[in-house]
């Protein structure tokens, strides 16, 4: 009996060593393994940023349209149709127009001889100065009435006057136009003009040397530097004040970046907020207050003005660093609304704090971001 009772603990010793050597491996595997956090990127105060929706605008558009009526005869192109500068797009009959120019040119060719016959002999004083003038009045008015009439024919063909694509026919061949009817649009498509509607409330920003970013929806994550065409200095119906930009980005090409006329995109307008110069904005669940902290495995931690001593009591975050969780002491500037702490220094825009669980992180511990 005594034997069956040391062979019991010997067997409970050993269960409780196997439990402890487990209980020792499940505990290093876990610690191990990167701590989950939510985490925020850290954003500048002291830019104030603002989004508007754009779209695009062509630089050169025109709707064509003949001077003179008439019936058309030739209708050359179609819509999408690209046409390059002076190719003829439509034309209207030409015939009376033509008979009415060969029969001025006849003119003008008659007075032109008469008027240099007449100069010749004013130079030998076989006529007087008074019959030379005469017949040179005579000669300007022709050539007024010849040019007129050479005008009026070169009217009967429509050419275009920029390179494009034919956006819109808006009649058919054959049938007979008025002078000023909208023949076709015509649309330069690698001059692009974006337009958008500046609130109101934003006007003021204008004034502030503003930066403007154009972003297209089919392009998400491209941002191409804009300017400021020109914009009217009037909200006309109370929407907004008309705003025109330029692309100016080096990167922006039409063939890489195919966009046409009408696409719309995102305007982003950033400028400097001076009240808020060289501040940073987190939130309040990352900050965290510590007393007599040690601060000599820490990063960063000059950004401070305080004694020699690697010890701190006051507020700091967790910036996230190669899954590493680094602290880092601060200095604040008090909330930012309800949600958001003014940081003055000690962080920079674009770097990663840990945004909640602050309190159950340590120096150095490696972390696994969530979002």
């Amino acid at each position: 009996m005594k034997n069956f009772k040391v062979i019991i603990i010997i067997v409970s010793a050993l269960s409780m060593l196997n439990l402890v050597g487990c209980s020792g491996r499940d505990k290093s595997k876990v610690e191990s393994e990167p701590h989950p956090v939510k985490v925020w990127e850290v954003i500048s105060l002291d830019t104030i940023s603002k989004t508007f929706s754009g779209y695009v605008y062509p630089d050169q558009y025109g709707e064509l349209a003949f001077k003179i009526s008439g019936p058309l005869v030739r209708l050359d192109v179609s819509e999408g149709q690209m046409v390059k500068k002076g190719d003829l797009i439509a034309k209207i009959d030409d015939l009376d127009m033509k008979l009415q120019f060969n029969s001025k040119q006849a003119t003008y060719q008659q007075a032109k001889s008469q008027m240099e016959r007449s100069q010749r002999l004013l130079e030998r004083e076989a006529v007087s100065v008074q019959d030379f003038e005469s017949k040179m009045a005579a000669y300007y008015s022709v050539l007024a009435s010849f040019e007129s009439a050479k005008d009026m024919l070169e009217q009967t063909s429509l050419r275009a006057p920029f390179d494009g694509f034919i956006q819109k026919l808006y009649v058919q061949n054959y049938q007979k136009v008025q002078a000023g009817q909208p023949i076709v649009a015509l649309i330069n498509e690698y001059n692009l003009l974006v337009k958008f509607t500046l609130a109101e409330s934003a006007f003021i920003y204008l004034n502030q040397n503003p930066k403007f970013f154009i972003e297209f929806d089919n392009f998400k994550g491209i941002q191409f530097a804009a300017d400021v065409k020109e914009y009217v200095r009037a909200s006309l119906d109370g929407s907004g004040i008309p705003v025109t930009l330029n692309i100016t980005d080096k990167r922006f090409n039409i063939k890489e970046f195919p966009v046409a006329v009408g696409f719309s995109c995102r305007v982003i307008l950033r400028t400097q907020n001076r009240l808020f110069e060289g501040a940073n904005l987190v939130p309040v669940a990352a900050v965290v207050s510590v007393k007599d902290y040690d601060l000599s495995t820490t990063t960063n931690n000059d950004t401070l003005n305080r004694d020699k001593s690697s010890r701190y009591t006051g507020k700091g975050v967790y910036v996230v660093k190669d899954g590493i969780a680094q602290f880092r002491p601060i200095n604040d500037a008090g909330l930012y609304g309800a949600q958001y702490v003014i940081v003055k220094s000690g962080v920079e825009a674009g770097e990663v704090v840990i945004a909640a669980g602050t309190t159950r992180i340590t120096n150095g511990q490696s972390v696994r971001a969530l979002n």
